[in-house]
């Protein structure tokens, strides 16, 4: 009895020490979480090479490296940079193939998103897939020779309701390709369509466009379908056809997998 006003104001004490514990542990968990949202990340692919060319060589290289850091800004907002490490093709000579690969701002709305800058082109299925996630070491020659940067500047409007819904993408792009200023007043714009079914999906892609100004402009025009499927018992396809028009020739090319 004697200590009892003592005793009850230390225990509130006590009790305001435990809030205040709670709140700094509660702020010190939302620091990490973010700090665990900023990441840096890449991968390395290296080679031998025994190549019976006239001026082929036999030889160890480092056919890609890739670093990227990417992470949030604001609740809506966030970014992706991407450099590429390459060794230089063809035994040129020591040093490495330095170029920035993507960089970009995407910004999420309720169904979409809006990505300004430098990034993949929407379109098919084998452009967007990562060199590590491949199914072969390089990709298709039509994807290579169609689209040599696979990305290029511009602005992208993704929307897709939900994983089981269609996709929808749409680009306007300078269409000279990566690190590269517009080489004309033509903007270039390209569409995807992507649509899920039990085992797969497939998308319908298109490109329009020009490169170059004057007499010396061509047209960049192409059309693609894409499919790919998953089987119960572990069997999977994957295969993609383009028509079009590029560099004043028509172009036709396919692959299956």
């Amino acid at each position: 009895q004697e200590f009892r006003t003592e005793l009850v104001t230390m225990g509130a004490r006590v009790d305001d020490l435990e809030i205040a514990l709670k709140d700094v542990q509660s702020r010190l968990a939302k620091v990490e979480a973010d700090q665990r949202k900023h990441k840096i990340d890449g991968y390395a692919q290296f080679r031998y090479r025994d190549d019976g060319a006239t001026d082929g060589a036999q030889e160890f290289l480092v056919r890609r490296a890739r670093v990227n850091l990417r992470g949030p800004v604001s609740d809506r907002v966030s970014y992706r940079l991407e450099f590429q490490l390459d060794a230089k093709e063809g035994s040129k000579g020591p040093g490495s193939k330095v170029q920035m690969r993507t960089a970009y701002a995407d910004y999420r709305l309720t169904d979409s998103t809006l990505r300004f800058g430098q990034a993949k082109l929407p379109w098919g299925y084998e452009l967007l897939d990562s060199s590590a996630d491949l199914w072969t070491g390089e990709r298709s020659f039509v994807m290579d020779r169609l689209f040599p940067d696979q990305r290029d500047i511009g602005i992208q409007w993704l929307y897709k309701r939900d994983p089981t819904a269609p996709g929808f993408e749409v680009a306007v792009v300078n269409g000279t390709g990566i690190n590269a200023s517009d080489n004309n007043d033509t903007r270039n714009i390209m569409a995807r369509v992507d649509i899920p079914f039990r085992h797969g999906s497939f998308a319908l892609s298109g490109y329009t466009g020009e490169s170059g100004e004057g007499t010396a402009a061509t047209d960049q025009d192409r059309y693609g379908v894409s499919a790919r499927a998953k089987l119960p018992q572990g069997t999977e396809f994957q295969g993609e056809f383009v028509t079009g028009e590029d560099k004043g020739a028509d172009v036709r090319g396919w692959y299956a997998q």
